[in-house]
């Protein structure tokens, strides 16, 4: 006889994971899967600075938009469905992300740049919000 530790939360597991199933399709292109797309996000300066990783897409292949405030980026990689996979690990089909933008940064201005499967865009501040030094006068 095995011994088995207990686990009362198994059954449970194992019905949240058919229910998500059932909402998500089952693999086989019934429900469209989007992956998220992992980003750093940092300040430099007056700039802010989104880096994205989206390895294995062709700069043109790559949408980014900003619409009243919401910057969007989406991609999609090669499906290689018909394949008979051993081992599949590499994420494929659509890539997205969506980020609230504060109203400080200047979007007109921004830059965009991709090289080795990361998509840099920098944006400045509005020149309006920038720290400015104000000269103190004596009596």
């Amino acid at each position: 006889m095995v011994m088995q530790r207990i686990d009362p939360f198994r059954e449970f597991r194992k019905l949240d994971e058919m229910l998500s199933r059932a909402w998500q399709g089952d693999g086989d292109g019934h429900v469209e899967r989007r992956w998220a797309i992992p980003i750093d996000l940092t300040q430099d300066g007056d700039d802010v600075v989104l880096r994205a990783t989206i390895p294995g897409v062709a700069p043109e292949d790559i949408d980014v938009t900003v619409e009243d405030g919401v910057l969007t980026i989406n991609a999609e990689t090669p499906n290689d469905s018909d394949a008979s996979f051993i081992i599949r690990e590499r994420r494929a089909g659509k890539l997205y992300r969506a980020l609230r933008l504060p109203n400080t940064l200047d979007v007109g201005k921004a830059e965009s740049d991709y090289r080795n499967g990361v998509l840099t865009l920098t944006f400045p501040k509005v020149e309006a919000v920038k720290a400015r030094r104000l000269e103190i006068k004596g009596a």
